[in-house]
């Protein structure tokens, strides 16, 4: 059975989006606490140096999601891919592979995807 690359994309896009998500509520949660802790500050508390580094860290793997997600959005699903290239899906017997933004596994109809990145090592050699 073909592929729907459609389906693929919006999985894709839903991880990237969750991924977004993720990174954002974090910083949130880390802002919020950080606040609290600049208020009972005067009264012993403290302890925000290292959350400060987390929160840098936070704040540029969401700008690198954030990246990935307008990647992501500069494809075309409905553009039929003829050689190896952003948006083109690479089906193998041990792997198949969408060429977009890395992703965890996606499982259509039965068959397992990766979304790899240009920059993977295994896209150069493709």
């Amino acid at each position: 059975m073909p592929v729907n690359k459609n389906e693929l994309y919006d999985a894709c896009m839903e991880q990237q989006k969750k991924e977004v998500e993720n990174f954002e509520n974090r910083i949130s949660a880390l802002k919020k606490d950080m606040f609290e802790n600049l208020e009972s500050a005067s009264q012993g508390g403290g302890g925000n140096a290292g959350k400060m580094e987390l929160l840098a860290n936070y704040e540029k793997e969401l700008v690198f999601s954030q990246m990935e997600m307008n990647q992501l959005t500069s494809l075309d699903p409905s553009i039929v891919n003829t050689i190896v290239e952003p948006g083109a899906i690479v089906m193998t017997d041990q792997l198949n592979l969408f060429i977009s933004v890395p992703t965890d596994k996606i499982e259509i109809n039965s068959e397992i995807f990766i979304g790899i990145s240009v920059k993977s090592p295994i896209y150069t050699v493709m």
